[in-house]
């Protein structure tokens, strides 16, 4: 582990990266002129063990070693038919050269060797195995508070709640908790949304326990004139 000294924060030696979800269930630096519509099924039962269904992904690779570090937001063009309202989960995940999405164990290795614990037998849970970090928003309450700056997080208003009419595409911003998490040439992040929590549930009796307010599909509209993105902030170290 290596500890990397910055003068304040917001970190000021960070650059903002803008990826759009794009076709291919891709992340690209340019947007997409096509226009296309991804549905997932957004009532799906969901046990908080990092393999539940109805979770679409899109992939960047990294050219060169990049850091994000401190806040990402997603803005998301969504809509519905099934419901007047949504609530949309997003992650960001780790990846390595192959594809193969990693997990992180809160506790050091050597720490749980010393104890006589075997890391292949973890429980998985949140206290113990970190997937990435999250946000979560209920479209009626998207709109931004523009008395509050929000330059590196959505302050949302929460005085009173708009609902969703069928079929409307509304613009969801929707921040995500801050992190550090440093990328090789060629290791991938993948961004993630879905109807339901997709961190591990704190404790086995939690599992499948989250109750889930959406109904039926959520559209997710990404290129042309909905270009829906991820923002972060980024360091080359």
């Amino acid at each position: 582990m290596t500890n990397i000294s910055f003068s304040t924060w917001p970190i000021p030696e960070t650059k903002p990266k803008v990826l759009y979800l794009a076709g291919n269930s891709q992340l690209a630096t340019q947007p997409d002129s096509t226009s296309r519509v991804l549905s997932y099924q957004a009532d799906a039962p969901a046990q908080q063990m990092d393999q539940d269904s109805d979770e679409p992904s899109f992939t960047y690779t990294f050219p060169r070693k990049t850091t994000i570090l401190g806040c990402t937001r997603a803005v998301l063009c969504m809509s519905t038919s099934d419901h007047d309202d949504m609530d949309v989960f997003v992650q960001i995940r780790k990846a390595d050269s192959t594809g193969r999405i990693l997990q992180h164990l809160n506790i050091p290795k050597p720490d749980l060797e010393a104890m006589d614990i075997n890391t292949d037998e973890i429980d998985p849970v949140n206290p113990l195995i970190y997937l990435g970090p999250s946000g979560a928003l209920r479209a009626s309450y998207r709109a931004i508070d523009e008395r509050l700056p929000n330059t590196y997080w959505p302050q949302h208003h929460y005085s009173h709640a708009e609902k969703l009419k069928n079929g409307e595409i509304v613009k969801l911003e929707i921040g995500l908790r801050q992190t550090g998490i440093q990328f090789e040439a060629g290791e991938q992040l993948v961004f993630k949304v879905s109807g339901h929590p997709m961190a591990l549930a704190e404790f086995p009796p939690l599992r499948g326990a989250m109750p889930n307010y959406n109904r039926g599909r959520h559209r997710l509209h990404i290129g042309g004139e909905c270009g829906s993105y991820v923002l972060s902030s980024t360091v080359e170290i």
